[in-house]
């Protein structure tokens, strides 16, 4: 059986930006629920081939208006490869929020929050989450 396409949104809550992690999709499960928040189009020809892939910009959720950073998994992923991609995920946030001279403790912190929540889909295991969202395709 194929493995389903889920897609899971995080909110951090001190932080006004959503966290979407789609696994297993296809450029049409983005097209029909991800945009740019001037209503573009994002470009999926970037992540062929990738294991895992953090959009550079942040996207507007269009089920529910929500912005936030958008990482597609494929596959199960090792840890450092989750690290690497919360380390993209955290510059598209605080690029976002304006914020340039956040600090090293700020960005550990989320850094670390959003590598847990990458863990939670990696593991198709959950905690009972603030702000969690799954939606099944």
């Amino acid at each position: 059986m194929k493995n389903p396409i889920q897609i899971h949104q995080f909110d951090p809550v001190i932080y006004p930006v959503k966290l979407f992690v789609v696994k297993n999709s296809t450029p049409e499960v983005i097209h029909n629920n991800f945009q740019l928040p001037n209503g573009d189009s994002l470009n999926t020809d970037r992540s062929i081939g990738a294991y895992a892939f953090t959009y550079s910009r942040i996207v507007e959720n269009k089920n529910n208006g929500k912005y936030g950073v958008l990482i597609r998994l494929f596959g199960k992923q090792l840890t450092s490869e989750l690290a690497h991609e919360a380390t993209h995920a955290v510059s598209v946030i605080w690029d976002w929020l304006g914020e340039n001279n956040i600090g090293e403790e700020a960005d550990a912190y989320l850094v670390q929050w959003v590598v847990a929540c990458l863990e939670q889909v990696n593991k198709n295991k959950f905690k009972n989450l603030l702000g969690y969202i799954n939606y099944s395709l």
